[in-house]
């Protein structure tokens, strides 16, 4: 939800042509309608778009975690001190 918040704000009314090109969007396969119609469409259309980017940030977000996971993880191994002799070592 963070990241759909993110890159939602970088989507604006206030870029010229803004209304033209949710109208674009919008207008797909369907002829006839009116331009409120259109632009509708393409609201819905443009939200479809920001919540699939949002969903592949999550992703690299996860990968980010595990990698660090997986460096704290070699850093805790390389400290760990030798075991001490014992029967199963012999």
């Amino acid at each position: 939800m963070r990241n759909f918040r993110q890159i939602g704000l970088h989507v604006t009314g206030a870029t010229p042509g803004w209304n033209s090109m949710l109208a674009q969007l919008g207008s797909g396969s369907e002829a006839g309608g009116s331009q409120a119609d259109a632009v509708k469409r393409g609201i819905g259309v443009l939200a479809g778009v920001v919540q699939r980017e949002a969903n592949v940030q999550a992703y690299i977000d996860g990968f980010w975690v595990a990698f660090l996971a997986a460096i704290v993880g070699l850093f805790v191994v390389a400290l760990t001190t030798p075991s001490p002799a014992h029967p199963l070592t012999k």
